[in-house]
């Protein structure tokens, strides 16, 4: 077995610790948790501890590894706002100046605002907005201005 202390390392930070070349062939543990390899006829048990020799991978090791595709979100995510936010006044003065009269300023009362993050919709938008340029939209026709708003299936009786 070849073991060497490696280049550019300080020998007295890994002096426990052993390199190999390869990883020594026929290692297995044994029943009392001891490593076990079988070489030129004889056998070398070495005990499981914090200073016992390890296979330390080598720069020029490949490895045969898949990185895990990341999932998509299929469910929109909320993300509440704070009424004294200063993204809840921006939100406040979008609605406020989509009122088709002006005098209903007073009239509703905002509570609960939620930011809706979704990639799909995200996507069927902006696939849309590119249609609709295509078309021969303008800019300004394209531009965002709209909110949407929802209330309490109790509270729309009322309105």
């Amino acid at each position: 077995m070849e073991s060497y202390s490696g280049d550019n390392i300080p020998a007295s930070k890994y002096s426990s610790v052993k390199y190999y070349k390869t990883l020594p062939s026929d290692t297995r543990p044994t029943e009392d948790g001891e490593h076990s390899s079988e070489q030129a006829g004889g056998t070398e048990t070495r005990p499981r501890s914090g200073t016992s020799t390890q296979y330390i991978p080598k720069a020029g090791d490949h490895f045969n590894f898949q990185i895990p595709r990341k999932n998509k979100e299929k469910r929109a995510l909320f993300q509440y706002v704070s009424s004294e936010s200063r993204e809840f006044e921006d939100i406040l003065t979008i609605l406020s100046s989509s009122y088709i009269e002006a005098s209903s300023t007073g009239t509703f009362t905002y509570t609960k605002l939620r930011i809706v993050h979704s990639e799909l919709l995200e996507k069927d938008f902006v696939e849309k907005r590119r249609e609709l340029k295509l078309d021969g939209r303008t800019e300004k026709e394209l531009e965002e201005t709209h909110c949407f708003l929802t209330a309490d299936i109790i509270k729309v009786k009322d309105l």
